[in-house]
């Protein structure tokens, strides 16, 4: 860790994994992680001009257990639901974890 800002973002980290413990699966391998999610919300979807009821998910993976960061639109499934990789954070190499923010429609 090189800055407060790497020791606050660690401490943010250590506490997600223990108050949101959760197991998603990528590519089959399943992965332990701290899970995140939201209440769907409405997105306006200006190409097909209709309203669209989405699902978010923030993952915290270690990476040491996943060395390389997944690329976007790489499918990753929670309690049985099928989500959609949409941006990865976490590219730092001092960042603890790959920060991954995943959509779904419901």
């Amino acid at each position: 860790m090189n800055t407060v800002y790497d020791l606050i973002r660690s401490k943010g980290s250590a506490w997600r994994k223990a108050n949101r413990p959760g197991t998603i699966t990528i590519n089959g391998v399943p992965y332990a992680c701290a899970v995140g999610t939201t209440p769907a919300t409405t997105e306006w979807d200006s190409t097909l001009m209709v309203e669209k009821h989405i699902e978010t998910l923030r993952i915290d993976l270690s990476k040491t257990l996943l060395a390389t960061c997944p690329n976007e639109k790489t499918e990753i499934l929670y309690n049985g639901k099928r989500f959609i990789l949409a941006s990865a954070g976490g590219q730092q190499s001092s960042a603890p974890d790959w920060v991954l923010h995943c959509k779904r429609n419901v």
